[in-house]
């Protein structure tokens, strides 16, 4: 059995898979499968992975499923050590393998290594680092709270630790990495590589620029850890935090004209009076002039909260 195995789960992905396997071929860590799930692919996705002469590749092809029962399918015919994800548009650097097995290696106790990433644009133009502050190794979950901030091409599992925790819900569409890492801070160690190992691309159509979907998906993955949590200051941390993003999601709501969902959202919030009235405020924007509304949000604009 190979040491590492290498998911790549693709759905009309012919404009870059080629850059990516390429990217997994050019590894100094040799001991590997890379298994591509095509997810009914309308495109020339097939003819791109079939033109790669490596006996590593293990080529699937399905009806559409969307990518997280993909990629549940990809786990489940891993049978490496560790594995790995790879999106059908980013890229690894040659190194990236080799330096978190040698993490993996050395620490027993972690299940997850992640890395910094050059981001890129559809031009394979480098922008700059996604280099976030609280980058952490250890027990990570009270800083994983505040917000995803590890990047998915970026991330190596232990494949026995990645069993326990469970596959990705289905449920998600946009969220369900970050379930899976709350899900994993729970029962393992995390580690990091402290440079950039992946070149993570931006685009028009990356699925997190979904405001709306991003806010309501991050209140369900942090309610659920809170519920699900053994240590009282960590469920209430996760509940804080859920609080915030619901304000964000009524802030979204009203810059984006879907005033009516606000009210719903209100009632919801458990975290005390200023969250309270930061949620009474949005919702008095909620039925003023929309003009009005975004005026008083652009601020929110500005910090990237609505678009």
């Amino acid at each position: 059995m190979p040491r590492v195995s290498v998911n790549i789960c693709c759905y009309n992905g012919e404009k870059h898979i080629t850059s990516a396997v390429q990217s997994v071929l050019n590894q100094t860590f040799s001991d590997l499968e890379i298994i591509v799930i095509n997810d009914g692919s309308k495109d020339g996705t097939e003819k791109a992975v079939l033109a790669f002469q490596d006996v590593r590749i293990k080529y699937y092809f399905q009806q559409n499923e969307g990518l997280a029962k993909t990629r549940n399918r990809a786990f489940a015919l891993s049978g490496g050590e560790f594995i790995t994800i790879l999106d059908q548009d980013d890229i690894w650097e040659p190194e990236k393998l080799a330096l978190q097995v040698d993490v993996m290696e050395r620490n027993p106790e972690v299940g997850v290594v992640y890395s910094d990433v050059y981001v890129i644009d559809e031009h394979d133009i480098i922008r700059g680092t996604g280099r976030r502050a609280r980058y952490r190794r250890g027990k990570v979950a009270p800083e994983l709270l505040k917000g995803n901030y590890i990047y998915c091409p970026t991330v190596m599992f232990r494949a026995s630790v990645l069993k326990k925790a469970g596959q990705f819900r289905t449920d998600l569409k946009i969220g369900e990495e970050y379930d899976m890492y709350l899900r994993l801070a729970r029962i393992c160690a995390f580690d990091f590589v402290d440079k950039p190992l992946a070149r993570y691309r931006v685009h028009s159509d990356n699925a997190s620029r979904d405001m709306v979907r991003n806010y309501t998906e991050t209140v369900m993955c942090l309610t659920d850890f809170a519920a699900a949590a053994n240590d009282e200051k960590l469920s209430r941390s996760a509940m804080w935090h859920a609080d915030i993003n619901r304000l964000k999601l009524m802030a979204a709501l009203v810059w984006d004209r879907k005033c009516k969902e606000v009210s719903d959202i209100l009632p919801k919030l458990r975290s005390g009076f200023l969250i309270g009235a930061a949620g009474f405020g949005l919702r008095l924007l909620a039925f003023a002039p929309h003009w009005i509304a975004r005026f008083f949000l652009l601020p929110l604009k500005s910090a990237g909260i609505v678009r």
